[in-house]
């Protein structure tokens, strides 16, 4: 059993009372558990960014209804969990504080980064807050304390996708922690923010709490990252579009990074940065039912063959002709300005290609608007990407002849599809990874 462990839980584990109870009692199943990282509870964020809008648009009325029910709803699980007088107040001074910024919002009718970022935070602080509740009532013979988020985070001044000071959040680590952990606490923290050098709140990108687990993860020099989750692990395709799917038992970390940037939206993209540079591995469970079978990321020895079909149902590619690579500048500049990075990004002997998921930020008609009338390219929306991600997948002479092949290496084999056709794709999947060999089995995650 692991020594030091880092637990992330995310916002759908810890979406009410209960819920959080049945977390508690994982970290009391880990005596080696040292630091607890938690996401803000089911749909907050979202609920924030409604209110944000809401409230920009001049609607006070429905900016302040979703307030209190996320007020109401958080006060409710408080109860439940039955929190001390002096944390009930702390709540109420940080929905106090919500209420003023909100206020000061829909006067101006503007929102800088800045203040959207304090907004957003409030969700993981709420939840933390929370769940340090659930942990005394939980465990008597433990000793609990919460730690901001903002004092071990260090980043630079993006507010929305914050790049982290590793020297710093060491440095952080080692004067905030050490001596509680050597007294035999286990601390409490929010993932997703964090501050800059002028004390300003920043997040790391939507779904980032995983990679503030590894971060501190990284930090403590633990010997194992644990993210919670409401799935068992990671799946050979996503549940929700494709049938007979299996939970694939063991990744490495390049295996877990290529799926991440393909859309598996059980990891966040940037989550093997730091465990690769210490080595450190990653369990990815279910906390409804934390002896189901779960997902082990760490260095090893790949097997060969596909071990995953990953869909991105909406995708939009530029093209850009070769022989203008400052328009690719320009082009890239725009990106960066609506804050998207490319899934996939190709040379070929006649023109740049990007590829990119489409979301509310991102569709056809903002990047024609931002790209102009000045940029020679071609621009295509509405598509798919489906990529086979394994290992030793150029030996396996996989043959899809009916969609255009984007790229092709050992690990990934990417294809854009005018549409996603589910039938086609489910029989891939069970052609390549039900019926191969080594096809997926569940694990059994012992405690």
């Amino acid at each position: 059993m692991a020594d030091s462990i880092v637990a992330k839980f995310g916002g759908s584990s810890v979406r009410d009372d209960r819920a959080m109870l049945r977390c508690a009692q994982i970290v009391k199943s880990f005596p080696g558990i040292k630091l607890v990282i938690l996401s803000a509870t089911y749909n907050t964020t979202n609920e924030l960014e409604l209110l944000a809008e809401n409230a920009l648009r001049g609607d006070a009325t429905q900016a302040y209804e979703i307030f209190h029910d996320l007020v109401n709803r958080h006060l409710e699980f408080a109860e439940k969990l039955v929190l001390t007088d002096s944390q009930v107040e702390k709540m109420a001074e940080i929905f106090a504080q919500t209420g003023n910024l909100l206020e000061q919002i829909i006067e101006k009718k503007m929102i800088s980064p800045q203040e959207m970022a304090r907004l957003y935070s409030i969700g993981e602080i709420i939840s933390s807050h929370l769940f340090l509740g659930a942990l005394n009532l939980t465990m008597h013979n433990r000793k609990f304390k919460l730690i901001d988020a903002t004092e071990l985070i260090a980043t630079d001044e993006d507010s929305f996708h914050a790049n982290p000071d590793i020297q710093q959040i060491n440095l952080n680590i080692k004067e905030k922690c050490l001596n509680y952990f050597a007294a035999g606490y286990t601390l409490v923290t929010q993932g997703f923010i964090g501050s800059d050098k002028n004390n300003l709140i920043t997040t790391l990108g939507r779904e980032g709490s995983d990679f503030s687990g590894a971060l501190l993860a990284e930090a403590i020099g633990a010997d194992l990252l644990q993210i919670w989750t409401d799935v068992p692990g990671i799946a050979s395709a996503d549940p929700r579009l494709m049938t007979n799917t299996q939970i694939i038992p063991t990744l490495s970390y390049k295996q877990a990074q290529i799926m991440a940037s393909l859309g598996a939206k059980v990891l966040f993209p940037r989550t093997m940065e730091p465990l690769l540079r210490k080595n450190i591995p990653l369990f990815v469970g279910r906390s409804r039912l934390p002896l189901q079978s779960g997902t082990y990321i760490r260095a090893q020895k790949n097997k060969r063959g596909v071990l995953s079909l990953n869909i991105l149902r909406e995708v939009i590619c530029l093209d850009i002709p070769i022989d203008q690579p400052g328009q690719l500048h320009s082009a890239t500049e725009v990106f960066a300005g609506l804050e998207a990075c490319a899934i996939l990004s190709i040379r070929n002997p006649h023109f740049f290609r990007l590829v990119f998921e489409m979301t509310r930020e991102i569709d056809e008609r903002t990047l024609k608007a931002q790209l102009g009338d000045q940029l020679i390219y071609r621009l295509q929306s509405h598509l798919a990407l489906v990529s086979l991600v394994g290992a030793g997948l150029l030996q396996e002479k996989i043959v899809i002849t009916e969609h255009l092949c984007l790229l092709a290496n050992d690990y990934q084999i990417s294809y854009l599809c005018t549409e996603f056709n589910q039938n086609y794709w489910q029989d891939i999947h069970d052609q390549l990874i039900l019926n191969s060999p080594d096809q997926c089995e569940r694990s059994k995650f012992h405690l």
